[in-house]
């Protein structure tokens, strides 16, 4: 059953109100709409996150914190078909009509532990905000986003036959307009075996085709 927001329609003119961990963990259950966060939000009582993967709509974090975010991401590849996974607030997105805008991370710790003992090829990026953004056409839009006190470990990876990237706010991106943003106080690990170009960056991992950056 989809979760039900007490207060908004989900339109751009009347979105849904993000007020609490539970809204937040509601967006998921509508990945077209549009949401704005009006209170800051603790992420605690999520042990272990699920990122939210797919999501086509406006996310407006209101200058509102979102904090302690936690992500022990546990994964088998498998030998088909070849997965593209991201992990962070938002997964894996591909579809350019993506908003994120005014998000304010706090406190955000993720750890994966992907075994791939194949091995089989696989894409896996990771971000506090975005694992990964991955378009093909239009553009896709980050705009006054910041990640502060993030620490990621993405260690003993087994990339051989797939690509990975690592970033403190962004992991992978493609096709995007990212402005005034940035990631503070942050500690990466990333370690792997690989036979491609890998991407590791403070703020972004890998930035691929069509990518504007202002006032980063």
């Amino acid at each position: 059953m989809a979760y039900i927001f007490a207060n908004g329609t989900g339109t751009a003119e009347d979105p849904y109100l993000v007020e609490t961990a539970d809204d937040l963990n509601g967006v998921r259950d509508y990945l077209d709409a549009h949401f704005k966060q009006v209170a800051d939000i603790d992420l605690s009582g999520y042990a272990n996150w699920e990122p939210i993967n797919a999501f086509a709509g406006t996310y407006d974090g209101g200058g509102k914190k979102i904090e302690n975010l936690t992500i022990v991401d546990q994964r088998v590849v498998p030998k088909s078909p070849t997965p593209k996974w991201g992990a962070g607030l938002f997964g894996f997105l591909t579809t350019s009509t993506v908003k994120l805008l005014n998000i304010n991370l706090n406190n955000v710790s993720i750890t994966s532990e992907i075994s791939n003992p194949q091995p089989a090829s696989f894409c896996y990026y990771v971000g506090a905000l975005v694992g990964g953004i991955e378009l093909s056409s239009g553009t896709a839009t980050i705009t006054n986003c910041v990640a502060k006190n993030v620490t990621i470990n993405v260690d003993g990876m087994n990339y051989l036959y797939g690509f990975g990237a690592v970033g403190g706010l962004l992991g992978y991106i493609s096709h995007c307009n990212v402005t005034n943003c940035g990631a503070f106080e942050v500690q990466i690990s990333h370690t792997f075996i690989a036979s491609a170009q890998m991407g590791t960056g403070g703020f972004i991992g890998f930035m691929k085709a069509s990518c504007i950056l202002t006032q980063v």
